[in-house]
Order: structure tokens, then sequence, then C-alpha cells
């Protein structure tokens, strides 16, 4: 890195390589279900639609819900940055409650319209029960994964991205195991699409207990009960509310992505719900690593040390590109070898490889956006992410998908639209972050 910025490569790598781990947990676990659903199911395409389905949709309430996470590792990092966590002693502990509050609200809610929407994703008859199958207990996990991601959060601000990675990796392990033994039938009779979502809900609430312990016993932050909002909570309330209407715009692309997808098809329904998982793993990957620039420009922030954040970002923009290269290699090699992996037959397998190269070829626009959406958020700036991310889904992706799926070209208007919203959104990053940072 350039030492006129003073920024610290192996600091970098310490909070990125964890935090890489930790993010891919989640995308991991539902491509670990996917594949044994392939191994072990007897209706395996039916089951793999109706579990990318489900997981689809309670993936996208927790990510439009817990921006409280990103909101708070802002505001960690900056009071970190200024020496002066005692201020916030009280703000972490009102945050938790408040996000295992609004998960047992979602568990109602969701558990109550469910049906009707995901009639509305256009799922079929035999689709529809399995996946209301799954979802009625998947549900159930709203609380535990909100409070979680929230304590990650906080230790993601302290620049302490190892413990997060620990509290993922458990929950991997219990899930790949669970997965298994229930759909394999290795201590009960097997259990289809309820062993998967029972499995899932397990390993979260293993995580969420093992998030509290480390959090009291692995930081020095001043835990501290109080029943009146501490008056930082004004401030984080406004980030996260900036980035709930982010995620609400984000969460538009991948409803519209399944919703045509279902209309063509469960076949192609099983298969968008393997490439979108394969797309959040990469993303992770990218993101995970781009965590530790986020961290980092929060520190930066309110040290006022703009010379180090535009350091930070110049360095994030080269490391991120090159992982983008090797992801793609990646892919190229694995390409067939993927397609066996996640399908039983030969017609899914042939959708799958016409339209997998256009995730790999996503890979650098992805490292680019991210780099700039994660700096920006350790600043503080999320309104502006929310504006950038309205533009690119509602200007960008929504119409593409519309106009090419129009024209019959199904998956392909999906990942071409996603191609036009992630070339919008690091554009619209970059040019804010250098009219605002350059030194």
């Amino acid at each position: 890195m350039d030492k006129t910025y003073n920024i610290n490569k192996k600091q970098v790598r310490n909070l990125a390589i964890p935090a890489i781990i930790a993010a891919v947990a989640e995308p991991l676990i539902s491509l670990v279900d996917s594949s044994f659903i392939a191994d072990y199911h007897p209706q395996p395409t039916l089951a793999q639609a109706a579990v990318g389905l489900g997981s689809s949709f309670f993936l996208s309430v927790i990510w439009i819900f817990s921006q409280t996470r990103t909101a708070m590792s802002t505001i960690v990092s900056q009071f970190f940055g200024e020496k002066k966590l005692s201020d916030i002693a009280t703000l972490i502990p009102q945050m938790i409650a408040i996000n295992f509050l609004l998960g047992l609200f979602f568990s109602v809610v969701t558990w109550l319209f469910c049906k009707p929407v995901f009639i509305f994703y256009n799922a079929n008859d035999a689709v529809l029960n399995q996946v209301l199958e799954y979802f009625s207990i998947r549900l159930i996990g709203f609380p535990f994964v909100l409070s979680t991601i929230l304590v990650m959060g906080t230790f993601r601000g302290i620049q302490n991205t190892f413990w997060p990675m620990v509290i993922s990796l458990c929950g991997v392990f219990i899930n790949i195991f669970l997965d298994y033994s229930f759909l394999a039938g290795l201590f009960t009779e097997p259990m289809g699409v309820n062993g998967i979502a029972i499995a899932s809900l397990m390993a979260q609430i293993i995580m969420f207990i093992l998030a509290i312990i480390l959090l009291l016993t692995k930081t020095d932050i001043a835990f501290k009960i109080s029943f009146t909002l501490n008056p930082h909570s004004k401030s984080l309330f406004a980030m996260t509310g900036n980035l709930i209407v982010r995620s609400i715009a984000v969460n538009t692309a991948y409803y519209v992505s399944n919703r045509i997808a279902a209309s063509n098809g469960e076949d192609y329904l099983a298969v968008q719900s393997v490439l979108i998982n394969i797309w959040f793993l990469s993303a992770f990957v990218l993101e995970g690593w781009c965590n530790a620039g986020n961290a980092l420009a929060g520190k930066f922030t309110g040290e006022k040390n703009i010379a180090a954040l535009y350091g930070l970002t110049k360095y994030m923009e080269r490391s991120t590109l090159i992982l983008s290269v090797l992801l793609i290699l990646f892919y190229i090699s694995a390409y067939y070898f993927l397609g066996k992996l996640f399908f039983a037959d030969v017609h899914t397998q042939t959708i799958f490889y016409s339209v997998f190269w256009l995730i790999a070829l996503l890979q650098p626009i992805n490292a680019l956006a991210f780099v700039y959406d994660e700096i920006l958020k350790g600043t503080g700036k999320m309104k502006h992410i929310r504006n950038v991310l309205l533009i690119a889904t509602f200007a960008g992706f929504v119409p593409t998908a519309w106009v090419l799926n129009n024209l019959g070209l199904h998956l392909y208007a999906v990942w071409t639209a996603f191609i036009v919203w992630m070339i919008l959104r690091a554009i619209g990053l970059a040019n804010y972050f250098y009219k605002n940072y350059t030194v």
C-alpha cells in the first residue's frame, strides 16, 4: 500500500480474511442444502425450488431489517476511533433487545402472510406446498438471526472480525451435520424439506447463544442495561432507516429475479435458486474482504484522517479486483463440476451451464461496487448509498429484466439486469467518493 497514507496491509488482511469466512456462511449453507437435496431427496428439482424460494424470502426479510448491524458497526467504529466507547455502553444491549423483538414481530407477520407472498412469487401448487412446510419452521429463526448479526456488527466496529468468523463457522458445521442427518435419515426417518428447515433453525439458535457469550467474555465493552434510550440511538436509527430503504431496493431486484424464474417453471426456479446462492457466495467473499475497509473507514472517520481513508480506498480497489479475478478463474475451472454437483438431471444442468458464465463476468463489477459501498457505509453516508440503490434498481434492474424477459430471454434477462444494476451502483458510489474524499 502507498506508505504516504500509513495504512497497514497486515491490519487489513487480519480484518478481511475472518470477515470473508463469516460472510460466506449463509450462502454456503444454502448451497450445501441444494447439494444434499440433489443426493438424498426423492424429488430433488421440486425440493430445490421450494427450499431456494423459501430461503430467498427468509434472507430478504433478514437483510432488510438487519441493517442495524451496519449502522452499529459504523457508530462503534467511529467511537472506537475517538476512544469514547463508554458513550455507547447502553446502546448495544438496547439494540440487541430491539432486534430480538423485531424478529419476533416478523415471525408472526410472515407466518400470517407467507402463503399469499409465495403465490405472488408465482409458486405453483407443488412448490407452494413444499415451501410453506419449509418456511413455517424457518421463520422461527428471525429473532435469533437479527440479534446475532447485531452482535457481529459490534465486533466489527471494534476492529475484531475473528469472533464473528468463529460464530459463523460453528453455524455452518452444525447446519451441514444436521442437514445430512435429517435428509439421509441418520438418526430418524428422512425428513425432507422439514429437516432442512429444522437444521437451519437449530444452527441459528446455537449461533445466537454463542454470540452473546463471546460478546460478554471476549470484549472490554461496558455492557450496561438501561431502559432510557441511549442519546446516540437517534443517529443509529437514522442510518438504519436509510439502509432499510436501500435493502428494500436490493430485495426488489431479488424478488423480480425469482418471480421471472418461477414464471418459467420449476426447472428454471431450481436453477435460479442455485445461481443466486453462488452469486451470494462470491458477493459475500468480495464484501467480506471489503468489510475491513468498512471497519477502518469508520475508525479513520472518527480520527478525522481523510488521507488514510483515501489510501485505504485505493488499496481496497486494487486488492478486491485481484480477488474478483481469482473468483473468475475458480468459476471457469469448476464450471461443469458445479452443474453436476447441484443438479441430478441433464435438463437443469443445461440451463445452468447456459447462464453461469454471466455470474463469472460480474465479479470485477461487483468488486468495485462493494468497495465504495463499504467505505461509504464506514463514513456514515447512508443517504447517498440509499439513493444510488434506488436509481440502480428502479431505473436499471427492473426495466432491463422486464424488457428482456418479454423478449423470451428468461434467466438471461435476470442476469443481464444484474450486470446493469451493479454497473450503476459502482459508478454512482465511486463518483460520490472521489468528489468528497480525494486528498
